[in-house]
């Protein structure tokens, strides 16, 4: 399986506290055209690139500008040419032209004090807890899991830069927040481990 249907959602205090809100995906799904699916990227650009013509896809074509006319989006680059399309997919990163003509009086970005990183993690029997998304936070803290499919769980760790430190590895602060998110990044490592001695 390489999606998975996103079903409940919590909100918890860090640190193994109290549950702060949560949310039965299931009794939102009839509000919905679709239901809510968590993907991992991989599958998705698969998808996408599958449902156009190979040819169509134009690399080192930076855009430098996009319109809608006539219900249909057309984006400039910046070799000159302008391609028309059916859907505008906004995914071109922190300095986004496209956010920029959205959100003309939006500053550029600018710095948090936080310290943020995410992956994924291939866990091959998920505890019950990971079937769900959490989100978990604490003082300037905060992290998640989420499923993305039968084996693989989506995960990330926002801390403030001064509990960081020098330090880098996603495995030595997740213990900063959160204990189900270490036993996740954990239990990846373990199953990589076994994988290279194999």
């Amino acid at each position: 399986c390489w999606a998975h249907l996103l079903r409940d959602f919590e909100a918890m205090r860090g640190r193994g506290g109290r549950l702060l809100r949560s949310f039965a995906m299931t009794a939102a799904r009839p509000l919905l055209p679709e239901p809510i699916v968590v993907v991992l990227r991989p599958v998705l650009y698969g998808a996408l690139l599958e449902a156009v013509d190979r040819e169509a896809v134009a690399l080192d074509s930076p855009v430098v500008g996009f319109d809608i006319g006539d219900r249909r989006p057309f984006v400039q680059l910046a070799g000159g040419d302008t391609v028309a399309g059916d859907v505008l997919i906004e995914a071109d990163g922190v300095g986004s032209l496209v956010r920029r003509v959205l959100h003309p009086h939006e500053g550029p970005p600018r710095r948090s004090g936080l310290w943020a990183v995410r992956g994924v993690a291939y866990v091959p029997q998920p505890d019950g807890a990971a079937l769900a998304g959490r989100q978990y936070f604490g003082k300037g803290t905060e992290a998640g899991v989420s499923p993305a499919s039968a084996d693989a769980i989506y995960w990330y760790v926002s801390v403030p830069d001064d509990a960081v430190g020098s330090e880098r590895d996603p495995l030595a602060i997740a213990h900063l927040v959160e204990p189900e998110v270490l036993r996740v990044l954990q239990k990846s490592e373990e199953r990589f481990a076994q994988e290279r001695q194999d």
